[in-house]
């Protein structure tokens, strides 16, 4: 978990230009893995997470825009399971 931690410590969401509910990061980022490494449809994802999945496919789309994640998921061994994941 430590790793996951150092990878999401520095990612900003980009604003959409409007005011969003606050959102447990680390929930939204674990959720996003999930959904990677278990082939779940973002739809079907666990309420566990406690993030919607509108919200955390948002939120992890959004991260993968940015260059660390894609590398700190990479470091992972999640990153290869993503097709045209930027390198």
């Amino acid at each position: 978990m430590g790793a996951c931690r150092s990878v999401v410590a520095g990612v900003q969401v980009p604003s959409a230009g409007r005011r969003t509910a606050p959102v447990d990061v680390r929930a939204a980022f674990a959720a996003g893995v999930y959904v990677l490494t278990s082939g779940c449809a973002w739809r079907h994802l666990p309420g566990e997470f406690g993030v919607s999945p509108a919200t955390a496919h948002r939120r992890f789309t959004a991260w993968l825009r940015t260059p660390a994640v894609p590398r700190g998921l990479r470091i992972l061994g999640v990153g290869r399971t993503l097709p045209g994941l930027r390198r």
